[in-house]
């Protein structure tokens, strides 16, 4: 199977819609079963090979039922969209990266080739803020060692009470976007 991207954005969002949306609140009972309908049809009468059937099919139903959920929610086609930024980065990065260059060989001595000296100061600034924010958590830690601290394994106990239980699904928008956010990335 070889999709493009837009389509398995589709493919990923529509997954995402059908597992959060257990109660039909995004897309209803009838949406579903037409769209259901309409995705056997067009499997029975696909040619070509299996890999080739089941990427159009799928990628068909996708498209419906993104189509069915941005109709009411419009929120979802934000989602089936890459970010624009995306396009931005790919083309600012290396640029960005062309511009360093040329300013770090203007900056150094033309008469010297000193290769370890931009990498090295990098290094050394990103140790400085990686141990500036090792304090500032450690400063913070020691603030809330103040307040009195549970037993570990009563903490446990608690979290393994939740275990069996479904969390409410209280913010339908939320668990589509995380459930979507966890397979796309």
């Amino acid at each position: 199977m070889s999709m493009d991207e837009a389509q398995a954005r589709r493919v990923v969002l529509a997954q995402a819609i059908e597992t959060a949306d257990t109660q039909g609140k995004l897309l209803g009972a009838d949406a579903r079963e037409t769209i259901d309908r309409k995705a056997r049809q067009a499997a029975r009468q696909a040619c070509g090979s299996r890999g080739s059937r089941l990427e159009s099919v799928l990628s068909q139903r996708a498209a419906d039922i993104v189509l069915a959920t941005q109709a009411a929610h419009p929120w979802t086609a934000s989602l089936a969209q890459p970010p624009a930024w995306q396009h931005w980065l790919a083309i600012g990065l290396p640029l960005a990266t062309l511009l360093a260059g040329a300013f770090t060989d203007r900056i150094s001595d033309p008469h010297r080739v000193d290769l370890l000296s931009q990498p090295l100061l990098a290094i050394v600034a990103w140790n400085l803020g990686m141990y500036a924010v090792l304090l500032v958590r450690w400063l913070a830690g020691l603030r809330s060692r103040r307040q009195p601290r549970t037993d570990v394994l009563a903490r446990l106990q608690r979290w393994a009470d939740g275990l069996g239980q479904r969390q409410r699904g209280g913010n339908l928008r939320a668990e589509v976007t995380a459930l979507f956010a966890l397979h796309w990335h």
